[in-house]
Order: structure tokens, then sequence, then C-alpha cells
């Protein structure tokens, strides 16, 4: 019986060592595949992410160039509409310049017709200009001449500061009655007799 007994319990413990060992097999195998699979899903979550990273991208640069579009569009109307008015401007100086010509006032009809062929000439560079060759220009004159820019910018700020304060200010509601209300103390009262 001793004998049995260490052949059933050599029996077991060797199917307890081969069993702990399938058990590992196992486990190392459910790790492996977990790893794998954690591995699978980081290069999956990796890769949506970098799609979502592109689709966001393209989004703000189709979203910038549009802007762009917009407002190069914008600036060139703006110029178009510059130009047509400095030539106008320019047409009614140089008819003035007739004029005085016709008055045989040639010294000042000289200086006139000088500001006529001047303001014909830049209303003809902003015609055939567009708006990215306009901003090089004045980027160049700004870096050959920053002191008659800033002075350009001073004399602009002035005389727009002028403008807005010799223009009338916009008549607000309490501004509109209190006219109406000092208009009808003047108005002739009406003598009436019953």
């Amino acid at each position: 019986m001793p004998q049995e007994f260490q052949t059933t319990a050599g029996t077991s413990t060797t199917r307890s060592h081969g069993e702990a060992a399938n058990v590992r097999d196992q486990a190392k195998q459910s790790s492996e595949g977990l790893r794998k699979q954690a591995g699978q899903a980081a290069e999956t979550a990796r890769e949506e992410l970098g799609a979502a990273a592109e689709k966001a991208r393209h989004a703000t640069t189709d979203a910038a160039r549009r802007a762009k579009e917009e407002a190069q569009s914008f600036m060139a109307r703006q110029k178009d509409a510059a130009a047509n008015e400095i030539s106008h401007l320019g047409e009614a100086v140089q008819r003035a310049a007739e004029k005085l010509h016709e008055e045989e006032d040639h010294n000042v009809a000289s200086y006139v017709e000088a500001a006529a062929n001047r303001a014909r000439s830049t209303a003809e560079y902003l015609q055939q200009r567009d708006v990215t060759d306009l901003f090089a220009d004045m980027q160049t004159m700004a870096r050959r001449h920053p002191t008659a820019v800033c002075g350009g910018m001073f004399a602009a700020g002035v005389a727009i500061a002028r403008f807005l304060k010799a223009s009338p200010p916009a008549p607000t509601a309490n501004r509109a009655s209190a006219n109406v209300e000092a208009w009808q103390r003047n108005q002739p009262q009406s003598i009436t007799t019953t």
C-alpha cells in the first residue's frame, strides 16, 4: 500500500505540475492575446486619431483659404472703387484746369493740371495692379521711406479726426424730442377769439 500511495501521490504531483504548466501556458497565451489585442486597439486608435487630425487640418486649411479669397475679393472691389473715384476726381480737376486756361490764369492752371495728371496716373496704377502687388509695393515703400509713411499715417489720422469732429453728431431720441420742443416754443401763438 505504501507503494501504491507513492505511485498515486507521484501521479497526483505529476498531474499537479502538468496542470499548473497547462494553466501557465493558457495564462501566457491569454496574456499574449490580450497584449496583441491591446496593441491592435492602440494602433487603431492612433490611426483614427491621425485621420481626425488630418481632417481637422484640411478643414482649417480650407476655412483659411476661403477667408483669404473673400478678403482678397473684398480688397479688389475696394481697390477698383477707389480707382474709379480717383479717376472721377482727376477728370473734375482736369475740367477745372481747362476752365482756368479759358480764364487765362495759366500759372494756377498748370498746377491744377499737374494734380489732374497725378490723379489720373494714380487711378491707372490702381487699375493695373492687383491687391497683392499693391501690398508688396506698400511694404517696399515703407522699408525705403519709413519716415514718409509714418508722416503720411499721422496726417491721415489728423484729417480723419478733424472730419469726425466737424461732422454733426447723429440725432438721438432725446435730442430729437428736445429739438421738436424748442421748435414748438418758437412758433407764434395764434390768438383765437370766441
